[in-house]
């Protein structure tokens, strides 16, 4: 699947927000209970994701996901952590991805060291 990978800007918000809460809906929701679920989903309103669009989050569309795009959006993360001399990452993944690659998610990772928290 062809994607273009590009840093978000704040008039993405409202599409990353639908993004966000359609994955934590369809795919988190598998693994966590609705209280969590709905905990979490409140952090990714339009107006949250606007005041922290420069953050670190990461969430692929349900029906986008297991295509490669979490892998390439984290080999982009991986690229600009070495031009900026970042040697270290922190990676807070959810229950949902770590389930989809068993044993794999820190293999998908190249150059980087993660620390999974």
């Amino acid at each position: 699947m062809a994607c273009t990978i590009r840093l978000g800007v704040r008039d993405d918000a409202t599409e990353i927000s639908r993004v966000v809460l359609s994955a934590l809906d369809e795919s988190n929701a598998r693994d966590h209970g609705q209280e969590t679920v709905a905990r979490v989903a409140r952090s990714f309103v339009p107006e949250g994701i606007a005041a922290q669009i420069a953050t670190r989050q990461v969430f692929v569309a349900p029906d986008a996901q297991g295509r490669g795009i979490g892998r390439a959006l984290m080999g982009e993360i991986e690229r600009a952590a070495e031009v900026a001399g970042i040697a270290v990452l922190t990676l807070q993944s959810s229950l949902t991805a770590e389930a989809r690659l068993p044993g794999e998610f820190a293999a998908h990772c190249n150059s980087a060291i993660f620390v999974y928290t």
